[in-house]
């Protein structure tokens, strides 16, 4: 790890050093505002546990769907703001770097991040997390209804914990890390749940498509038979249109 990376050498008075602390202080930030998203999105799906639901008093599910819709709401808000400080989060570290060398060094900010070192791994794993919140993200919110694949967004989520837990001196040691490998096992856990019910959803719509294309199919064999054999019994089995070369007059002549 090159000393222009670390946060700790030169102490609070070093170049750069204010910069270093904000970055710090934004992956707390996303670490809270990101566990308040998930109970925002938890309460959102309330409606669509039936059994739940069905388990309360019916004074009380009106004000449960209302709550949901209201947590529905914030939680497209709190969206935007995580990806607004997402996007914060590594600028203000390529902010810190520079200023910190005391020029804009391109090659320096490419090396810190392609030496193979402990300390590159875990930025590069950050900046993936990086990317998949911000791509998904930014395409769900353009839409009206968020898509079922904006749960991907998880991915980027458990690659952000793994960078803070690997170079996060704030959050890995303590009360701090254990309670983020707890969120992080939960968010791995509900996405795969969630997952797999996708799948199994996938797979039954599309054996139902199959048997309805199939009874479709059945019917339509069904109907084009009995329609022949109608056809046939009200012309004596000759065909239904004149051939001159096998009858010499029309069926209806003879």
């Amino acid at each position: 790890m090159n000393d222009w990376t670390s946060v700790a050498p030169g102490g609070s008075g070093a170049p750069g050093q204010w910069l270093y602390l904000s970055t710090m202080v934004t992956g707390l930030a996303l670490i809270l505002l990101i566990g308040l998203q998930i109970v925002l999105a938890a309460t959102a799906r309330l409606p669509r546990a039936a059994w739940l639901i069905r388990r309360l008093p019916a004074a009380r599910r009106a004000p449960a769907a209302a709550r949901a819709v209201e947590a529905r709401d914030a939680h497209r808000l709190l969206g935007r703001l995580i990806v607004a400080l997402v996007l914060v989060h590594p600028l203000l570290y390529l902010s810190a770097v520079t200023v910190r060398i005391g020029h804009w060094a391109p090659d320096k900010l490419w090396h810190a991040f392609t030496d193979r070192s402990y300390y590159g791994n875990s930025l590069v794993l950050g900046l993936a997390g990086v990317a998949v919140v911000v791509a998904l993200g930014t395409a769900a919110m353009r839409l009206r209804v968020p898509p079922s694949w904006h749960g991907f967004v998880r991915v980027g989520v458990l690659l952000g914990g793994w960078h803070a837990l690997r170079i996060g001196s704030h959050v890995r040691d303590g009360v701090g890390g254990a309670l983020l490998w707890v969120g992080m096992a939960l968010i791995a856990l509900d996405g795969g749940v969630r997952l797999g019910v996708g799948v199994r959803r996938w797979w039954r719509r599309r054996a139902e498509v199959a048997s309805a294309a199939a009874t479709a199919a059945a019917t339509g064999a069904a109907t084009g038979a009995a329609t022949g054999a109608t056809t046939g019994a009200t012309t004596g089995g000759r065909p239904c249109c004149y051939n001159p070369a096998r009858w010499p007059q029309p069926p209806h002549r003879r």
